[in-house]
């Protein structure tokens, strides 16, 4: 589990490059009427959330469970979203939890 705070939207790009090997990245369902983003994310098979939806943040839970023990890493933002201010905001448990409850 690869997790980082979200402060710019040069975040994904620099962590692409720095982070090895393939990874899945949990991100908002939005991004997929993003031109270019959304086909990578969807192209990729990436884990999509729709943040208002308990449902799709279960499923979006269970799916970054399966990968991580099937020994896929999967990048999370503890924060759930950029900060609009570049400064830390309160994390949600999601992040922590999946750390806790992977093999």
């Amino acid at each position: 589990l690869i997790v980082a705070n979200h402060a710019s939207w040069l975040d994904i790009p620099v962590l692409c490059t720095a982070v090895e090997g393939p990874f899945k990245f949990i991100a908002k369902g939005e991004l997929t009427k993003v031109p270019l983003i959304g086909q990578q994310l969807s192209g990729g098979d990436h884990i999509l959330i729709t943040r208002e939806d308990r449902r799709s943040q279960l499923q979006t839970f269970k799916s970054a469970l399966a990968y991580l023990n099937d020994g896929v890493p999967v990048m999370a933002f503890p924060e759930g979203q950029r900060s609009k201010t570049g400064r830390l905001e309160e994390f949600k448990p999601g992040a922590f939890s999946m750390a806790v409850k992977s093999k």
